[in-house]
């Protein structure tokens, strides 16, 4: 049996959510994993809570792909550096409360470490910057200068 990287396990998993295939992704990930949203400072304990995570996106973005930049593996914990590319038709969560589609085109860059544990996401903690992404959608003001 050949075991894959941890980076080719993100890759693979990444792969799947672009695909749409959440219940996929999900054999990939511990029964207790950790999951932090810095963006909005929630944190998402087990799997149930994983799956909504990943739902809200995908709610709100039903076509992102996911493309990346850059990815460096040391022992158990891969750092991910990618561009989430897809159109806002859904809802999307913010900590106001739902914000409605836009029909907008938006790039939302991210950067992820995750530790891994037997072919498992343990922890996973994301970065992605939501004040472009809301700019992008119309939601927030374009910055006017220093």
């Amino acid at each position: 049996m050949t075991t894959q990287s941890n980076s080719a396990l993100t890759r693979t998993i990444h792969h799947l959510f672009s695909e749409g295939k959440l219940d996929e992704v999900m054999a990939y990930i511990d029964d207790n994993i950790e999951a932090t949203s810095y963006a909005t400072g929630q944190v998402f304990h087990g799997k149930s809570d994983f799956m909504q995570f990943m739902q809200g996106f995908k709610t709100a973005f039903p076509d992102i792909v996911i493309q990346h930049k850059s990815i460096f593996e040391n022992g158990d914990q891969v750092c991910v550096e990618f561009d989430g590319l897809g159109t806002n038709t859904g809802p999307l969560m913010t900590p106001a409360g739902a914000a409605p589609p836009t029909g907008k085109k938006v790039t939302l860059n991210v950067a992820e470490v995750l530790t891994w544990k037997n072919g498992k996401v343990i922890k996973l903690h994301n970065y992605q910057d939501s004040g472009n992404l809301l700019r992008q959608l119309g939601l927030l003001p374009q910055p006017t200068g220093l």
